[in-house]
């Protein structure tokens, strides 16, 4: 036969008649061809940030915590092997770090289209906000912050009646 044919998963069989110009002598001609299944392999062989291995990285564990990262790091990258070539991987590339915890996910996509794997990467930016955001002071009675303590203010007054001994 002439033409495309349509292949499934394992052997097929395709003959093809060939005639003689001359003759009514014909032959027949198979050929087999084995179209091998998709392959849902899902896992990583390596897992990068910043160049360097994954603490612990095994292709079975799906969550990472990284050690926190200093106030001035704005950014990682995120690398990604995959143990099969013909997966395609996403999430990875520079990632921009938000002050406190960023979670990235990395996504592996088998040749079959669809079956997934998710690997996680957790990483928390420390801040170097050291401006304190509220302050309260008990006493027995009361006493007061005159003025309250604002942002940006070091140092507040807070008065109490003579018979506190304790706050």
């Amino acid at each position: 036969g002439t033409g495309s044919k349509t292949l499934a998963v394992g052997e097929n069989t395709i003959s093809l008649l060939v005639k003689a110009e001359d003759t009514n002598v014909t032959k027949t001609y198979r050929v087999v061809v084995t179209r091998a299944e998709a392959s849902t392999n899902v896992n990583l062989a390596d897992l990068k940030v910043d160049g360097v291995t994954v603490t612990g990285f095994n292709k079975n564990t799906n969550e990472y915590t990284l050690t926190p990262v200093a106030a001035n790091k704005s950014s990682i990258n995120i690398t990604a092997t995959a143990e099969d070539t013909t997966a395609t991987i996403t999430g990875t590339g520079t990632k921009t770090l938000s002050t406190g915890n960023n979670s990235f996910d990395v996504v592996v996509k088998a040749q079959d289209g669809t079956t997934i794997n998710t690997y996680t990467i957790n990483v928390k930016r420390l801040s170097n906000d050291a401006l304190l955001k509220s302050l309260s002071v008990t006493s027995n009675p009361s006493g007061s912050l005159v003025p309250s303590l604002a942002s940006g203010t070091v140092e507040s007054p807070y008065t109490v009646g003579p018979n506190v001994t304790e706050v």
